[in-house]
């Protein structure tokens, strides 16, 4: 019987600590999706840090790389405008495999 994975509390104090946590965790070769998403939801939004990375379009959302996460993740911020709705996913024809990778959304 395989064993659980033990688990670290992380706590990302900056979008860049974050980004360095999460090269971390993706260093190793198994990954804990549970310690990836409480790692996500540690962080607390300060819009000085990624503001630079929110561009928008008014015709349709936008994926703005913040990090492409040593080759084994990328860390996007999705923009949307009002009228553009919520589920960018099922609007443009991603299929629900791709967003279950989907570890943390707003």
């Amino acid at each position: 019987m395989e064993q659980p994975v033990q688990t670290e509390m992380w706590k990302a104090r900056s979008l860049e600590e974050l980004v360095r946590i999460l090269h971390q965790l993706f260093a190793e070769d198994k990954v804990s999706v549970e310690e990836v998403q409480a790692l996500m939801e540690s962080y607390e939004s300060n819009p000085d840090e990624w503001l630079q990375y929110a561009q928008f379009d008014q015709y349709r959302y936008t994926r703005n790389l913040v990090d492409n996460g040593n080759g084994k993740f990328n860390l996007m911020i999705l923009c949307w405008g009002e009228g553009h709705g919520r589920f960018v996913f099922k609007d443009y024809g991603f299929s629900k495999q791709i967003y279950s990778y989907c570890i943390f959304h707003c």
